[in-house]
């Protein structure tokens, strides 16, 4: 399976600010839902 980049983009999105190891965490758990898998 191809796995597409994960990009975060500074500034596009109001969000409060992440460090990185919530930016990892995040794109983990978004690769798992891109994966099909379900987080509930």
């Amino acid at each position: 399976m191809h796995m597409k980049p994960l990009r975060w983009l500074h500034g596009e999105v109001k969000t409060p600010p992440m460090t990185t190891t919530v930016r990892k965490e995040f794109g983990f758990l978004l690769r798992l839902l891109q994966d099909g898998e379900a987080l509930g």
